[in-house]
């Protein structure tokens, strides 16, 4: 039924951005709720299936030949963005161009970000890696649709095990991220002496106008310039061109 639907499309969707929701914030997921609300009108009861059958013939035809975006120290090659495209294209019912344009300026931005946190230094070790790995498993024996993760499995043609091997290097990618973005707001808040908070499901429990939460918001809001004049400022140090 359209609740069940909407249920399965809300867990693969957060499957799928789970991560970079972690590395990037509120900025990326804002727009994906609209994706999973237009989603929920449709009649699809296959589209973890048809998700995971996408993402393996993704896995078998790409090759890095054809360059989608060239910068100074960055490269996106056109498989990649064609896969995000049309994964996206299932979660949505907006056209393709606004599409692969999200599309195109999430994957320049994790590219630009991941090479500013491998130089300073913040990339995520084994152990780290592992530990959220462990942690995802955790949360999909206890999810109610458990069996969609199955689905999605069945759909790649792997095994439990090799799905997270291969999911290893790119959460590898995206925890690091989130380490120098953490870094990035702490300073922020030390700069204008506001109480960084790591559990946010804590503060956002609170009251509208408890004086921690004005004060979470208060760092939220400065974060939000503070995020988009760094990413800017690493889009234009490389000079990127898209072909």
């Amino acid at each position: 039924n359209m609740n069940t639907l909407c249920s399965k499309i809300k867990w693969i969707v957060s499957f799928f951005l789970l991560v970079s929701i972690v590395a990037f914030g509120l900025f990326f997921f804002q727009s994906d709720v609209s994706a999973i609300e237009s989603t929920c009108n449709s009649n699809d009861d296959d589209v973890i299936y048809e998700l995971g059958r996408l993402e393996k013939k993704y896995l078998s035809e790409y090759n890095n030949k054809c360059i989608a975006v060239k910068g100074n120290e960055i490269t996106i090659y056109k498989e990649e963005l064609d896969y995000y495209t049309n994964r996206a294209l299932k979660l949505s019912d907006n056209n393709y161009q606004v599409v692969r344009d999200k599309e195109l300026n999430y994957l320049i931005r994790k590219e630009v970000l991941y090479n500013q946190a491998v130089k300073k230094g913040f990339v995520a070790n084994k152990n780290e890696v592992s530990n959220y790995i462990n942690e995802q498993k955790v949360l999909i024996m206890q999810a109610d649709n458990r069996e969609d993760f199955n689905l999605y499995l069945e759909a790649l043609d792997m095994t439990s095990d090799e799905y997270w091997s291969y999911q290893f290097e790119k959460i590898r990618i995206d925890l690091s991220i989130a380490n120098y973005l953490d870094n990035e707001k702490k300073k922020l808040a030390k700069q204008n002496n506001l109480k960084y908070y790591d559990n946010s499901t804590y503060i956002l429990s609170l009251s509208d106008s408890n004086e921690e939460y004005l004060e979470y918001e208060k760092l939220n809001k400065l974060w939000e310039e503070e995020y988009e004049n760094l990413v800017n400022e690493l889009l234009i140090k490389e000079n990127i061109v898209v072909y």
